[in-house]
């Protein structure tokens, strides 16, 4: 059969679903299919296809001239991932959450390497870990429209290999492939244009619970360290009374904490920010008392504006009224799935400037109560 070489650029959208589901059939009946990935192009087979997987494997042999050496699985979705592998770390977990669909490719080192169904053959995808102790499984999910369509609707398992491990280079455009896929009997070619042409970042996932950036590619390792911690943000109107207690309260509640209670342990950092605050004022100076009956000792702030990029790089944000939860979607509507009132209840903390020494310490009170209660409820 001739090879099907689709450009999807110049289909109409008919076609290109119309070709994105031929190619997904093409892998199921244990074809090879080259299809575009958010780093490079990818030659693809199903790991339900002994033949599939013999053909990939002899067109593209592993770098490192080991016969049989697993294949990265290309799932169609993070949960995909999460539902088939014994994933139980909480950084794992949001390690794969926050980076996948993406640039990234995972390498998950397990005790035992039980790939359940993802291959009548767990060797196709399952491997020994470097240490020997244990296997590990590889496994990304690319954030291209066309691969996560194609791997979505295919059904099986799907590994693949970059076109460069053929020898058909430069692989971020398959132009120049398609005389030597068409003689290497590829069935199907999806050409949606140029892509970076870098390789996935990869993640090792270790058996202790951490992860170690093994070569850096198209996503920087401080961007993957960010991604990974949680970042709250408390708002007030001042940033002078309510939210800089909340900070000084979360941040010792979290230093404070047994390893591993909040969270799962990951990283958690706290700011705090005011609707309507200028720039530098100090607290109210009956902050320091109050905190000290909490037995927070060491307080020192000056008063923030909220702003847009504060919002943008908080993972939760916390209000004290629902008139700041107005303020934060004034700036960035898209916030609105990270945000809630501080009180679970669904109650205002009043504002306690102005008033005595003995409402501010109740204040303090109150946002411990409700911060502890916050803290408790983030999700790895």
């Amino acid at each position: 059969m001739p090879t099907i070489h689709a450009t999807l650029g110049s289909m109409s959208a008919a076609e290109r679903s119309e070709a994105i589901s031929r190619a997904a059939q093409s892998l199921r009946d244990g074809q090879l299919v080259i299809l575009p990935t958010d780093t490079v192009y990818g030659l693809a087979a199903s790991a339900h296809s002994a033949e599939a997987l013999a053909r990939l494997n002899e067109l593209a042999p592993s770098p490192s001239g080991v016969p049989g050496e697993p294949l990265t699985w290309h799932a169609p979705s993070p949960e995909a991932v999460l539902e088939a592998l014994p994933i139980t770390s909480a950084i794992h977990r949001r390690l794969v959450r926050v980076l996948l669909p993406g640039a990234v490719r995972f390498a998950f080192d397990t005790e035992t390497g039980d790939a359940g169904s993802l291959a009548p053959e767990p060797g196709a995808i399952v491997g020994p870990s470097p240490d020997g102790r244990g296997e590990t499984i590889g496994f990304r999910v690319p954030a291209h429209g066309v691969a996560l369509d194609v791997l979505q609707q295919a059904g099986v398992p799907i590994v693949a290999k970059r076109l460069a491990a053929a020898g058909w280079s430069p692989d971020r455009d398959p132009s120049a492939a398609i005389d030597a896929a068409a003689a290497a009997g590829i069935d199907h070619i999806l050409d949606d244009g140029p892509v970076i042409g870098l390789p996935s970042t990869l993640v090792r996932l270790l058996r202790t619970g951490g992860y170690k950036v093994e070569h850096v590619g198209a996503v920087e390792e401080r961007h993957i360290d960010r991604k990974l911690s949680l970042r709250v943000l408390f708002v007030c109107t001042g940033n002078t009374c309510r939210s800089p207690m909340a900070e000084a309260i979360a941040r010792d509640l979290i230093d404070k904490a047994e390893p591993g209670s909040i969270a799962g342990g990951l990283p958690i950092s706290v700011s705090s920010a005011g609707a309507s605050a200028g720039e530098g004022h100090e607290a109210s100076a009956e902050i320091g008392p109050a905190l000290a009956k909490l037995s927070i000792d060491r307080f020192d702030h000056r008063s923030r504006p909220l702003t847009e990029s504060m919002i943008a790089g908080a993972t939760h944000i916390f209000v004290m009224g629902r008139h700041h939860g107005s303020a934060v979607l004034a700036l960035d509507p898209s916030a609105q799935s990270k945000l809630a009132l501080l009180d679970p209840k669904g109650q205002d903390v009043p504002d306690p400037v102005g008033l005595s020494q003995q409402v501010y310490d109740a204040t303090a009170a109150r946002l411990r109560e409700l911060i502890a209660q916050r803290l408790s409820e983030l999700l790895p």
